[in-house]
């Protein structure tokens, strides 16, 4: 792979617990949003929303952060639908080299929260 080639990825900020999801997709009051959300669980989940789960482990050395307890989270929805959720903010777009960490491993559903 060409050293010179970057990745553009983001980091994003939780800003609710995730433990929190399952109630605030039932009370949604946009429809449109809901609708998609639930186009989500009932594609990937079988309209389980009680699969709607995260993990969390320690940041991957690739993104060279500097907070010392930032963690990365494999989250169950898209960035976009997190996001609008009020789940999480995009705080800085980066980019690091793929020479170093097979993007493969770190996909658009990967959150890395800080300062918690």
């Amino acid at each position: 792979m060409n050293d010179s080639v970057k990745i553009e990825y983001h980091r994003y900020t939780v800003t609710r617990d995730f433990s929190e999801l399952p109630d605030a997709i039932r009370n949604l009051p946009d429809g449109q949003l809901k609708s998609n959300v639930w186009d989500v669980l009932n594609q990937y989940y079988e309209g389980d929303i009680s699969k709607l789960v995260t993990y969390k482990g320690p940041i991957a050395p690739a993104f060279n952060t500097t907070t010392t307890n930032a963690v990365q989270v494999e989250v169950p929805l898209s960035m976009e639908l997190l996001s609008k959720l009020g789940f999480i903010k995009d705080v800085t777009p980066f980019t690091y080299n793929p020479a170093f960490v097979p993007p493969a491993i770190y996909g658009p559903q990967t959150a890395i929260e800080g300062g918690k």
